[in-house]
């Protein structure tokens, strides 16, 4: 009984992910780190690790993490590109809507909060709504006109 144990998981990653979380071994625990210290998401929706200057190389738990667990399987690659491509259609089509007077802000910050919500492919609205991704287009502008 570990709260370890109880993460949410699909289940072809559950099989990957064993007991992988015990002590010594050095994948990123979700619960107590911070997943975007490690790994990005790129334009195509895969998952890649961050790039370490002082190791010239890919930072090593990010991509230990990433291929143990096969985080970037045909499907998941597929799921995250379709969020991603999906949130940047409906950001676009409502910063359209706000410029021409159709959306309120407090319409624009509701929309905000339900993409941050939706619980399709929820690494996606993490890294670009709350993460470094948030510095992109056109994440950057509706982050700033709604002040979040």
């Amino acid at each position: 009984m570990e709260w370890e144990n109880f993460l949410w998981v699909c289940g072809i990653c559950n099989l990957n992910k064993g007991d992988r979380f015990a002590p010594g071994i050095d994948l990123i625990n979700p619960i107590g780190e911070k997943v975007w210290q490690f790994c990005f998401i790129d334009e195509y929706g895969n998952l890649g690790a961050l790039w370490r200057t002082n190791l010239n190389d890919v930072d090593l738990r990010g991509d230990l993490t990433i291929k143990a667990l096969g985080l970037n399987r045909d499907a998941l690659q597929l799921t995250r590109q379709t969020r991603l491509d999906d949130l940047k259609r409906q950001i676009g089509d409502s910063l359209s809507l706000f410029e021409n007077g159709t959306l309120t802000l407090a319409d624009l910050r509701t929309r905000l909060e339900d993409w941050r919500r939706l619980p399709f492919q929820p690494d996606v609205a993490d890294y670009f709504l709350n993460g470094p991704g948030s510095i992109e287009q056109p994440f950057s502008t509706l982050l700033e006109i709604t002040g979040g």
